[in-house]
């Protein structure tokens, strides 16, 4: 009977390491194809750019110059081989091969061999353009692979859960009475001249805070004061908006 019994739990173990094996390679390849995708989309937000830069540039460039057509040739063989290279191998070559343009176009500048500055210097600018726009892609990558690493964690997500802990805060006099607090205890009269209302709209909000456990009042004193619940979410705030690079702005 014992025998059985561990043979079965030896069939499950290897079970679930095939199970855990399985989630691994669907996560990869969930992660796979977001990364190419996001990629495809990049790419076409890359070729608008750079049709774009090449048609300012000739805008820019004098038509009575001598070198303009030497000029308009090199840039776009420049900027296509950054796009065939972003095609081929990735942002982060392309991004070399943008900084190597750069560097060669301003080593120029100064020199006699342009007539014209204001041309030289909207080529650079243009390098400069892409240059943003890789770094940026850079970026959302990352921040792509950073969300689907914690796909686990967002499948366990309780909706209902979050959207009852993020109600109490979807009024900013109810946030402001939470930063108000954050500085100690106050009394009612106190929190009307920190917040700026009174009567019973200070009530209907205080009521909901307390509700949620993010604020309470003291037995003796009758201060309301902040919860550990109602720090702890304040401080989920700030993350937010630093995730998010939301500017936020007290209104007092």
């Amino acid at each position: 009977m014992m025998e059985e019994l561990l043979r079965r739990l030896e069939e499950m173990g290897r079970k679930i390491d095939v199970l855990q094996d399985s989630m691994m390679s669907l996560a990869t390849a969930v992660e796979m194809l977001a990364e190419r995708e996001g990629e495809r989309e990049f790419l076409a937000e890359l070729k608008a750019a750079v049709k774009s830069e090449k048609s300012r540039i000739e805008n820019l460039s004098p038509e009575s110059c001598k070198l303009r057509d030497f000029c308009l040739s090199r840039v776009n063989k420049a900027t296509s081989k950054v796009i065939r290279v972003y095609s081929e191998k990735g942002a982060e070559e392309a991004l070399e091969e943008v900084k190597k343009h750069k560097e060669a176009v301003e080593k120029h500048l100064d020199s006699s061999l342009c007539p014209d500055k204001n041309c030289m210097q909207s080529i650079v600018d243009t390098f400069e353009t892409l240059e943003s726009l890789i770094k940026h892609s850079l970026e959302i990558s990352e921040q792509r692979r950073t969300i689907l690493r914690r796909w686990n964690s967002i499948e366990e997500i309780d909706e209902e859960a979050v959207a009852k802990l993020l109600s109490p805060l979807s009024n900013p006099i109810r946030i402001r009475i939470l930063k108000a607090l954050t500085k100690g205890g106050k009394s009612y009269a106190e929190l009307e001249r920190a917040v700026g209302i009174k009567g019973g709209h200070l009530q209907f909000h205080l009521r909901n805070l307390m509700e949620a456990g993010y604020i309470t009042q003291e037995t003796l004193r009758r201060r309301y004061i902040i919860t550990h619940s109602g720090l702890k979410v304040l401080n989920c705030l700030v993350e937010l908006r630093d995730a998010m690079g939301i500017v936020m702005v007290s209104r007092r």
